[in-house]
């Protein structure tokens, strides 16, 4: 009504009675919005955290209320002001602390305003897109999280035309859409593969630094949106999205990490998920589902904290350190007890090597695995023998069979194998 009300009062010819009256009804129309703002909005704004009113109402009301702020800025309240319209979507769009449920349908209303949409990259938040961004990963990430689980067809499609940036990277990785209807971990898996593609594929250092400010500033605080799933309730399904969008993060995302501005944050990944506390204690067992995940996961994660190694600005020891004891956690973890059993070809360790397109890297991450292998099973003293011998035997076996060992390699692990084969007395170890 508002809009109409405009579109006549802009009318050429409006006589003087006309002109009164349809200034007289857009008063009472600012009068019945202030209203709405002061007697219904502190409400709607109290259940952002609670879950008495129905995500899909709230969310419903909540994109009103943006349009009322769009149309008539001046009736809304104080707190809410000069912006409006970005204060609304602040408050339910992007806020870390909204059910995932109430963000994911309120910015798909938001999306498919071309006219809101377009008022705000005209108010000067030049951030809007990559904070839309940050918030459908938040969405997906948190998918199984108890109480605030999204069904697929509520997420939101960033394939619209007002999703520029989205659009813009998908052109530069020679992508055509995201592919939502499959499911949002496609799509989200794919999108960050897209950003890997377009930072490897600009060609100044001042677009790829841009890009990295800019595909951190989507991630936000992941590590927070990811926490509940690695407490003491435990969600299959949410350990496995989480491994997974987390490894193809490291991996699609080597060359964004191996940079000083976004190391930080592959050190607080891989010390989170691969390394906390409980993997470093030997003698506890991890959760079946959580070995699992990181099972399944691993290579990715193998393959892309090699990479960040042979390219990083910086040569870091720490980084290659941190390489190191994730393969010499996970090499006896997923050992089998017998060298027999015929699953040791899909030991994680191998597959990152098995399944590596890039030469470099993989010869890198090889050497790492040979001097883990050296350093954790043969160099001991005395005649006391690692454990898991014949298993170790085999991997080494596995290896060497699988990849072109190195002539420096094999003097690395010759001497202790052979030292092994002279003290062993076990017929399966023979």
């Amino acid at each position: 009504m508002h809009q109409q009300l405009c579109q006549e009062l802009q009318r050429e010819n409006v006589d003087l009675i006309v002109q009164s009256s349809l200034s007289a009804k857009e008063r009472h129309l600012a009068a019945v919005a202030s209203a709405l703002w002061r007697h219904f909005f502190s409400f709607l704004k109290s259940q952002r955290m609670s879950q008495i009113v129905p995500p899909s109402q709230l969310a419903d009301a909540a994109a009103d209320f943006t349009l009322l702020a769009m149309d008539l800025p001046s009736t809304a309240p104080s707190d809410l002001q000069p912006q409006p319209v970005t204060s609304m979507i602040q408050l339910f769009g992007w806020d870390d602390i909204v059910w995932p449920q109430v963000v994911a349908r309120y910015l798909s209303h938001f999306l498919q305003n071309s006219m809101l949409c377009e008022a705000l990259s005209h108010s000067g938040c030049v951030s809007f897109q990559a904070l839309t961004i940050r918030s459908w990963i938040r969405c997906i990430l948190q998918m199984y999280i108890k109480k605030l689980y999204v069904p697929d067809d509520s997420f939101i499609d960033l394939n619209t035309e007002q999703a520029v940036e989205v659009k813009n990277i998908l052109s530069k990785a020679q992508v055509e859409y995201l592919p939502i209807q499959e499911g949002p971990k496609k799509a989200l898996v794919l999108f960050l593969e897209a950003v890997g593609i377009t930072y490897g594929n600009l060609p100044t250092l001042s677009d790829k630094s841009a890009l990295v400010t800019k595909s951190l500033e989507y991630l936000g605080e992941i590590l927070k949106y990811i926490k509940p799933y690695l407490g003491k309730k435990i969600s299959s399904a949410g350990l496995q999205l989480t491994y997974t969008i987390m490894g193809t993060l490291v991996k699609s995302w080597a060359q964004i990490f191996a940079t000083s501005k976004a190391q930080k944050l592959l050190f607080r990944i891989i010390d989170c998920l691969l390394l906390p506390h409980t993997v470093l204690q030997q003698e506890k067992e991890l959760p079946a589902p959580m070995l699992t995940a990181i099972q399944k996961s691993l290579p990715l994660y193998l393959q892309g904290m090699c990479i960040v190694c042979c390219q990083s600005q910086n040569p870091n020891a720490y980084l290659t350190q941190l390489l190191g004891n994730v393969i010499e956690q996970y090499i006896g973890r997923f050992l089998p007890a017998s060298p027999h059993v015929l699953g040791l070809g899909q030991h994680p360790v191998l597959l990152a090597l098995r399944n590596s397109a890039t030469v470099p890297p993989m010869s890198s991450l090889k050497k790492c695995i040979v001097q883990v292998i050296r350093k954790s099973y043969f160099e001991f003293k005395g005649s006391l023998l690692p454990p898991r011998l014949a298993s170790i035997l085999a991997f080494i076996l596995q290896l060497v069979k699988e990849t072109n060992i190195d002539v420096s390699e094999v003097e690395l692990l010759l001497p202790g194998v052979l030292k092994c084969l002279v003290l062993v007395s076990e017929p399966q170890d023979k």
